[in-house]
């Protein structure tokens, strides 16, 4: 590293090398501490939301959901890699982690590689002890207004980030997708569509493939029919807003089972055993 650019008042720190340029946001608190859902700001949540720059989470001591229009899953012990303007959600679990976000102004052939992964896709890659230790020194340093160590640890974090980049380190859904590109259709459409009233006619008409073809790749896939399979997404969600959000549950119910909330409190309590309210209240802390 031989130069650098350090600049609280602007919250961002700019990372030069002779590859590459990284800019990383430290708006207010960041690098912001998620922690468990007691103290969970719930407003972030409340809807799906996207970025002009890739957000980075280290989840190091804790668990993070994350909901896109690619999938929903648990992730701990992971360094996760939103790019740009992908649709998601972040909810902590358990403990904490960090999140940052950072751009790049200047690119490499590295640089290239890792914006070809991270395309439309979440990279997922492993916190090694160091990583988890540069991002909790980073934070402390950012809250202190240690300019100097604040500079050299997010080097040493990106530093870390890239090296680690590699083929066979590396999850992406592109991957997935790549492997099963019919299956990643199907998901795709269904969760970018979770609001409306949807059918197999209207997959079928999306991506190409008749509705037999449709059911059985789901039926052989997930074990279940597509009526099933949507209503269990749209669960997993409402789930996730009752527990980690003031929402309505009128407004919930708009924003998953399309309006219909009198057939959402049916499946619900169907799949919970008791009404939607009731499991808010179950699991307030």
């Amino acid at each position: 590293m031989d130069e650098h650019i350090f600049n609280m008042q602007k919250d961002r720190i700019i990372i030069k090398t002779d590859e590459y340029k990284i800019t990383v946001y430290t708006v207010g608190n960041t690098p912001r501490r998620f922690p468990a859902p007691k103290s969970i700001d719930n407003n972030r949540i409340k809807k799906v939301h996207t970025h002009f720059t890739y957000e980075v989470f280290f989840v190091n001591k804790g668990k993070l959901k994350l909901i896109t229009e690619l999938f929903t899953k648990d992730y701990e012990k992971s360094i996760l890699i939103v790019p740009p303007r992908l649709k998601h959600i972040s909810v902590p679990l358990i403990g904490e982690s960090f999140c940052l976000l950072f751009s790049f102004e200047k690119t490499s052939k590295e640089i290239s590689e890792f914006e070809k992964l991270a395309k439309d896709n979440i990279l997922e890659l492993e916190i090694t002890d160091d990583i988890a230790f540069y991002i909790e020194k980073f934070a402390e340093k950012i809250e202190q207004n240690s300019e100097s160590e604040a500079y050299h640890l997010a080097s040493l974090l990106f530093e870390n980030i890239f090296r680690n980049i590699r083929t066979d380190k590396v999850s992406s859904s592109k991957k997935v997708n790549s492997k099963a590109n019919n299956i990643g259709n199907i998901e795709i459409f269904i969760n970018r569509n979770l609001g409306k009233k949807i059918t197999l006619k209207d997959v079928s008409k999306s991506i190409f493939l008749s509705e037999k073809q449709i059911s059985r790749i789901i039926e052989k896939e997930y074990g279940c029919t597509f009526s099933e399979l949507l209503t269990e997404k749209r669960l997993a969600i409402s789930e996730v807003l009752l527990k980690n959000t003031d929402m309505k549950v009128s407004e919930i119910a708009a924003q998953t089972f399309y309006g219909t909330e009198s057939y959402f409190y049916t499946v619900f309590k169907n799949k919970y055993g008791m009404s939607p309210l009731k499991y808010r209240n179950s699991t307030k802390i």
